[in-house]
């Protein structure tokens, strides 16, 4: 039976990145004498975009989420005028905490802005700043949104091996 518990460990330990995916949005940001609460899917990463940006409010124009995975190549279309072309591979080095090596290139319509190799993890998004709008400046954001696996991994000491507790 311990011997079944710990497979079971290491098969749902393999397969936590099976369901990534990669959030991309495009916000408008602006300082305003009252500002709005930021949408909910800004709430993880809106104090580091304030802190980057410097603005105290932020709306989303249009976001897309597409899955992600080693050799994954996808388009994000997170707007009508913005897309981008991904090509993502699972990166090995201690640092990207589970992340991905993204060859993005991103778009305005049809004219490319960036063409760039960024690595991602999730809780670390990538900014880009964008030109400037009417109403403030334009921002995209990609963030990796973990697959439901990893929380249904058990906790280390979590398993319970017969004879432990009854399971």
């Amino acid at each position: 039976m311990r011997f079944f518990s710990l497979a079971v460990f290491a098969l749902l330990a393999s397969s936590a990145h099976a369901e990534d995916r990669l959030w991309s949005a495009v916000l408008i940001a602006n300082n305003a004498a009252r500002p709005k609460e930021p949408p909910v899917e800004l709430k993880p990463v809106v104090a580091r975009l304030k802190r980057v940006f410097g603005y105290n409010q932020f709306e989303v124009l249009g976001a897309d989420t597409q899955p992600i995975g080693d050799g994954t190549e996808q388009p994000l279309r997170p707007g009508t005028h913005f897309w981008l072309n991904f090509k993502a591979r699972r990166a090995s080095a201690k640092e990207a905490r589970g992340g991905y090596l993204l060859n993005l290139e991103l778009y305005q319509e049809k004219r490319a802005l960036v063409d760039t190799v960024a690595m991602i993890a999730p809780e670390s998004p990538l900014f880009f700043r964008g030109p400037l709008h009417a109403r403030g400046q334009i921002i995209i954001v990609l963030q990796v949104l973990p697959g439901a696996a990893p929380q249904r991994t058990p906790q280390p000491g979590a398993l319970r091996v017969s004879g432990e507790g009854g399971q």
